[in-house]
């Protein structure tokens, strides 16, 4: 595990979070692994189990599955992101705080994988005990 970044308090009121976050995203943008490994952490912090498990939690059957998707879900927000940074087309200006910028992301990306898993299961047909096919 990382060193926690300086810029990264644990509290937020001791240091501005919209500056943490446009110093930080500087740096990110500059080409600093640290930096982004730093984000990828905080992200996930505070984002992976409040955020992306509960909403997947709502869909899924059981909490493993929705911890999966859950993690197939932030994963796909942050390399997203992480790609138009390293391109320098990322759309957050710094007006609202990174985490709700990523949070609005990371709902995105739980609904693409909910709605994929579901239409995948929608294509299973369940074998019966011999193995065959029970629509037939």
């Amino acid at each position: 595990m990382l060193a926690k970044h300086p810029l990264a308090s644990e509290n937020p009121s001791t240091r501005g979070a919209d500056t943490m976050d446009r110093c930080l995203f500087k740096v990110w943008k500059a080409g600093s692994r640290t930096a982004r490994n730093v984000i990828w952490e905080e992200l996930w912090r505070r984002l992976y189990g409040p955020v992306a498990v509960g909403y997947c939690r709502s869909f899924a059957g059981d909490n493993t599955t929705a911890q999966d998707w859950a993690t197939d879900a932030f994963n796909n927000a942050f390399l997203e992101i992480d790609k138009k940074v390293r391109a320098c087309q990322v759309e957050w200006q710094g007006e609202a705080a990174f985490v709700s910028f990523f949070r609005r992301r990371l709902i995105h990306r739980c609904q693409d994988v909910i709605k994929r898993e579901l239409r995948y299961q929608g294509r299973i047909v369940p074998l019966n005990s011999e193995g065959e096919d029970e629509s037939d």
